[in-house]
């Protein structure tokens, strides 16, 4: 039950970034396509080579569930995405939780070390061939 409703949640991601692949761009400002990402194709999961996927993936609690204010570095670090990637795993479910970029008493005043988090994580999983599906 939880391997279907994790790939359900999988492809109902990976369904929402094809959705907005086209409204995406690099930090560079060049615009990204939905080939640049994981995506639909009817029901089919393909990935950026264009093959379909099979998702083999595990999730990362990151300690979200006590409403952190800063990331819990301790709870893992590029090792981890090695160690994943060397068992057979291919993607990551990533859980977020708003507290980590954004603090209720200063709405809409973003904290850079969530974001700092979030892209040291993704340079870890794709340098050991592996996605992440972010879940707030």
């Amino acid at each position: 039950m939880r391997i279907m409703s994790f790939f359900c949640a999988a492809v109902m991601m990976f369904s929402a970034l094809s959705a907005f692949s086209a409204l995406s761009f690099t930090a560079a400002g060049e615009q990204l396509s939905q080939e640049d990402f994981v995506h639909t194709e009817g029901q089919a999961v393909v990935g950026t080579d264009g093959r379909e996927l099979l998702i083999r993936g595990v999730s990362l609690g990151n300690s979200v569930y006590g409403n952190p204010k800063e990331p819990n570095y301790s709870h893992h670090d590029e090792d981890t995405y090695r160690e994943l990637s060397e068992l057979g795993f291919n993607c990551v479910r990533f859980y977020l939780n708003y507290g980590l970029f954004e603090d209720d008493e200063k709405p809409y005043s973003y904290k850079k070390e969530g974001f700092q988090w979030l892209d040291r994580n993704v340079k870890w999983a794709k340098k050991n061939g592996m996605g992440i599906i972010f879940n707030m």
